[in-house]
């Protein structure tokens, strides 16, 4: 199918790594990520990509500065 779509040739595990990590790129909530990805828990997701939602903890710290010292 991805060499149809002229993609090249790219394994099925391939696909799914990407499309999970276009998913958190994107926002989906990494329980959501977990849930389409069908795995048996939101730890196995969180060990496999946490370390692409970064931004996550960026965000967190700027809410916390903005709600304690405004902004």
């Amino acid at each position: 199918m991805a060499q149809r779509a002229g993609l090249g040739h790219w394994h099925p595990h391939e696909l799914r790594h990407s499309g999970a990590s276009l998913m958190l790129a994107q926002g989906t909530p990494l329980h959501v990520v977990s849930e389409i990805l069908g795995h048996a828990g939101i730890a196995i997701t969180k060990d496999t990509y946490g370390h692409l939602i970064v931004d996550d903890k960026r965000a967190a710290a700027e809410a916390m500065s903005g709600a304690l010292f405004g902004g």
